[in-house]
């Protein structure tokens, strides 16, 4: 079994434990172990994908990257671009290690890490103070919530893939061999079949975040100035993920999944319990599916609100979202999910993607160069108004390798 596999297996077990978790403590601890595994899944498929032998968890140079990965801080990426210098220690030895050079930061370091647990604070006796006259004591910002993540084997099935300067082809064998029933000529010889092969090219694309704070503001609060980074780097997150799903493939935009899928025609009849699935058992093809335990269907909220309220007319009292959602459990991986990335509904009608997944890799691949992610701190443009300005760049591209793997489906909500 591959490494890449192992991770996957573990990556699934923890979400299934993510799922019946209850206690918010320990969700979160389980979140941040999924998030390790999803960095460790990419490292591990891009190795592999470059034909590079990985021999376990700990084995030489993963180890040790592993380590500086978990010693680096992004908050010392950051510092370093704020004030112009070069990054030192962990940070310079990462660097070192992935052949970039100065202002750039690796994708690693944006993976989030479990705040150290700390001892309970002593209840002293409390100190009576004035009414006025005295400070208020910052508290740790709470971080804005994006999109959840679309993207990994649990969903979409992308690649991730990181790779270096230049253009990225992907040789893709685009036809299937004839039925092997019918590649044996009558006589004994042997049917020629013509295979197509295409070659998709990769090439980046510029994914920018940016925001602005007044010094004011940084006298006012000390942390604004990480709090917005860390806002910053989690909406990039978000944009990379949502331009995935919908990118137009027009002015510097990826071609996202649904602009490469052939659009559904609309539905006359507002969704039902029984159409609902039939849509969905409808896209099993004995190929990329060979039953509904291969599916996974993508959907927008109000999709996934009224499929909640369809029930059968007889026999299981489960919703038609929650047959949809667990018809996947003996792989552990939901069905059916929700996200805030589908667009709203036109006229009542909602689309959706199903991801075909008997065969989970190669079917699309999400690009991010090396070193592409940049963080500048501009304190000089806005400087007559107090300004500052942070801003972000990524260079990333989506290829969809095998379209058959996936489909585009819509349902009429009213």
């Amino acid at each position: 079994m591959l490494l890449s596999q192992r991770i996957e297996l573990d990556l699934h077990q923890v979400r299934e434990q993510i799922r019946n978790e209850t206690d918010a403590t320990k969700r979160s601890e389980l979140e941040s172990k999924a998030t390790a595994l999803e960095l460790r899944l990419a490292v591990a498929i891009a190795q592999e994908a470059n034909g590079v032998q990985v021999a376990g968890l700990d084995a030489g140079e993963t180890a040790e990257r592993r380590a500086l990965i978990g010693r680096a801080s992004l908050r010392n990426y950051l510092q370093a671009a704020c004030d112009g210098a070069e990054v030192d220690g962990a940070e310079a030895e990462l660097n070192a290690a992935g052949g970039m050079g100065r202002g750039r930061i690796p994708w690693e370091a944006l993976a989030p890490r479990q705040a150290p647990r700390t001892a309970p604070r002593a209840q002293d006796a409390a100190t009576a103070l004035p009414a006025t006259g005295t400070g208020v004591e910052e508290n740790p910002y709470v971080r804005a919530i994006f999109g959840r993540r679309i993207l990994g084997a649990d969903m979409l099935s992308f690649d991730m893939r990181m790779v270096d300067a230049g253009e990225q082809s992907v040789p893709v064998v685009a036809s299937p061999a004839a039925n092997p029933s019918a590649m044996k000529a009558k006589g004994g010889g042997t049917n020629t079949v013509q295979v197509a092969i295409t070659m998709p090219v990769a090439t980046p694309h510029r994914a920018t975040v940016a925001t602005k704070f007044r010094v004011e503001d940084l006298a006012r609060s000390p942390g604004v100035e990480a709090a917005l980074r860390t806002h910053l780097s989690d909406a990039l997150a978000a944009y990379v993920e949502s331009e995935a799903l919908n990118g137009t493939n027009a002015n510097n935009r990826v071609n996202g999944l649904f602009q490469g899928l052939t659009d559904p025609t609309d539905p006359s009849a507002t969704v039902t319990y029984e159409s609902a699935l039939a849509t969905v058992a409808g896209q099993v093809e004995g190929i990329h599916a060979r039953g509904l335990q291969d599916l996974r269907v993508l959907v927008g909220v109000k999709s996934h609100e009224k499929l909640s309220a369809l029930f059968p007319a007889t026999g299981s009292q489960a919703s038609a979202a929650e047959y949809l959602r667990t018809m996947a459990g003996e792989q552990m991986l939901p069905g059916l999910s929700a996200s805030s990335f589908i667009p709203a509904p036109a006229s009542n009608i909602q689309q959706a993607v199903v991801a075909r997944a008997a065969e989970p890799m190669g079917n699309a691949a999400l690009f991010m160069w090396n070193g592409s992610l940049r963080a500048i701190r501009d304190d000089v443009t806005g400087a007559r108004a107090g300004e500052i300005y942070l801003t972000f760049h990524a260079l990333f591209d989506v290829l969809i390798t095998r379209a058959a793997a996936y489909s585009q489906v819509a349902f009429k909500l009213a």
